[in-house]
């Protein structure tokens, strides 16, 4: 792999016109070449420090931010020096040595397959090592395509990730539609291989995120595809030695997916995506909760416009039962897809509803909380000046409401305390008969 540094004094005139040099909030800016397609996949603060990972045209690109955004480092990498392969990030994090692990695939144009690949830098910008992961044998025939998406170190110092892995060779001979298998992979804290688990199904099954849970094991979510051609969420749970203890299919009638996921220090499994409503082909932010046992809490969508297209791309947890998600939404004073902030408690209550972006298309694919009290930031693309550009939010979480303000919402199948009335709601089925003996706690277990 190639590292090329470019001096900041090149890209500065480009990018002077549109940073924002004060602390008044919101902090937006958008910077890149025009010329080429841009996006940043993460944000990844750290104290006073501030970098971001994204592509550039075929490359892998890291930069280092000022207080104001300004860049005052870049690097990009690339492949060798050959122009056959693209290089696309698909997250990241800092490591507990103080340095940067980039996941994605490498996009081979002549073959058109993909490699998983993993990347590790200093801040400095310097590479430390790269592993490709195509599980290729002695032949060219042999070639398996693989991605990578999510990354996060683990509690022996190494990885955990998932993706996706299918032959298509073996699938064009034995006459198999083009699908793939989800694939989960754990690696040393020098990136190599120690296990992977992979999923085959009869359709396509692309893995999204996967995480290391309070027990030591790995739960991991997927894009699963229904024999009626759409996807539902699917989340398989591994333990530490990647062997498998439970899975659970997201059953709903409609068509959707995931994109992030968090677990909480209980195991309680948060997930983030989006869904469409009574098959319409448009989509709303969708958040599933499932409990440590692998059983489904509950799951539902947060309304926009019903003929708008909504999807929630990353979450982060905020206060005691509360999250903050990133996407993007339709955005009726600009009347476009714009970047979207939503704050929610998980229950269906939407205490903010915030748009960012340009004159055109914008996407808010990271959504991380930073140092500074209260503040998050969000990283995208936004199409600005003709071509899809780099662009960054900051901004101030909203206080979290007071019970008083909280309106009222009866779950389906859940205990609800109304703070309006102070009365407590437990909603049956209207198929229960007889008589049925439920016991209520409270927060700490009385």
């Amino acid at each position: 792999m190639k590292c090329q540094k470019i001096p900041f004094w090149i890209i500065f005139p480009l990018l002077f016109p549109l940073f924002a040099f004060s602390q008044n909030l919101p902090i937006q800016t958008t910077w890149g070449d025009t010329t080429l397609t841009e996006k940043l996949v993460r944000v990844l603060p750290d104290g006073e420090e501030l970098f971001v990972i994204g592509h550039v045209g075929p490359d892998i690109i890291y930069q280092r931010l000022g207080t104001n955004h300004e860049v005052l480092f870049e690097a990009t990498y690339s492949y060798d020096d050959t122009d056959d392969v693209e290089l696309y990030p698909n997250d990241a994090i800092i490591t507990e040595d103080g340095e940067i692990v980039i996941v994605g695939e490498i996009f081979h144009r002549s073959s058109e397959n993909l490699s998983g690949l993993l990347y590790k830098i200093d801040k400095a910008g310097h590479k430390k090592w790269d592993i490709v992961f195509d599980n290729s044998g002695e032949n060219e025939a042999d070639i398996v395509n693989e991605a990578l998406r999510s990354i996060e170190q683990t509690s022996d110092g190494g990885f955990i990730s998932t993706g996706f892995t299918n032959n298509p060779t073996q699938d064009a001979e034995n006459n198999q539609a083009f699908g793939n298998n989800m694939l989960i992979q754990k690696m040393s804290p020098l990136g190599l291989s120690e296990w992977t688990y992979i999923i085959e199904t009869e359709g396509n099954a692309v893995g999204v995120d996967a995480k290391e849970t309070p027990d030591g094991g790995f739960v991991a979510t997927c894009d699963k595809q229904k024999e009626d051609g759409t996807y539902n969420v699917y989340v398989v749970k591994l333990d530490e030695a990647g062997e498998f203890e439970w899975e659970l299919d997201v059953e709903n009638p409609n068509n959707g997916g995931c994109k992030d996921m968090i677990v909480k220090e209980n195991g309680t499994i948060v997930i983030v995506g989006e869904m469409a409503i009574n098959k319409h082909p448009e989509f709303d932010i969708y958040v599933v909760h499932i409990n440590p046992n692998g059983e489904l809490i509950h799951q539902y969508s947060i309304p926009n416009k019903a003929d708008k297209v909504d999807a929630g791309f990353s979450i982060q947890a905020y206060g005691e039962g509360h999250y903050v998600i990133a996407g993007y939404g339709y955005n009726e004073v600009s009347d476009q897809t714009d970047i979207i902030l939503v704050h929610t408690d998980g229950y269906e209550h939407v205490f903010d509803r915030r748009f960012y972006g340009n004159d055109g298309y914008d996407i808010g694919l990271d959504i991380s909380l930073s140092p500074k009290e209260n503040r998050f930031l969000i990283a995208g693309g936004s199409f600005h000046q003709g071509s899809m550009q780099f662009i960054l939010i900051e901004d101030e979480i909203l206080p979290i409401p007071l019970a008083t303000e909280m309106p009222a919402k009866v779950m389906d199948g859940l205990v609800h305390y109304d703070p309006l009335s102070s009365n407590i709601y437990l909603n049956l089925p209207s198929t229960m008969n007889g008589l049925v003996d439920y016991e209520l706690f409270n927060h700490v277990g009385q």
